[in-house]
């Protein structure tokens, strides 16, 4: 089988940030509860994380090591399987991550982890 060629890429990549930007949890097998605000935080963080390696065309070997972890774990983290990994360990990950890459402050979309959280919670009580 060949490889795609990155035009297909491009397209399949843009069909899946649609489809999350429209709300959809887009993945493998998700493993997290975004029932709880831990859950939603979680899926935000990883979600950073998955969107920083593919702007930067990280490989999995490289993303481990510029977030201080290794490889399985951070394959875990850009998949979403981090039912038994702490939100403090992600977020050192995606700390570790941006200093190496020498990116500044959090970036705009981490914001949007605590948006979402507020606004499933005021769902909830509506």
């Amino acid at each position: 089988m060949a490889m795609p060629k990155k035009a297909q890429i491009n397209k399949v990549l843009k069909a899946i940030e649609k489809r999350e930007k429209a709300g959809e949890i887009v993945g493998t097998r998700i493993e997290i509860d975004l029932e709880t605000l831990s859950g939603v935080l979680k899926y935000n963080l990883c979600k950073n994380i998955a969107q920083i390696k593919r702007e930067k065309g990280l490989k999995n070997s490289e993303l481990s090591t510029l977030m201080g972890v290794d490889d399985a774990v951070a394959s875990k983290i850009i998949h979403y399987r981090v039912a038994r990994i702490s939100i403090e360990r992600i977020l050192l990950g995606l700390e570790n991550l941006l200093n190496n890459l020498g990116l500044k402050g959090p970036i705009k979309n981490l914001n949007n982890a605590f948006e979402s959280i507020s606004e499933i919670k005021l769902k909830k009580r509506a």
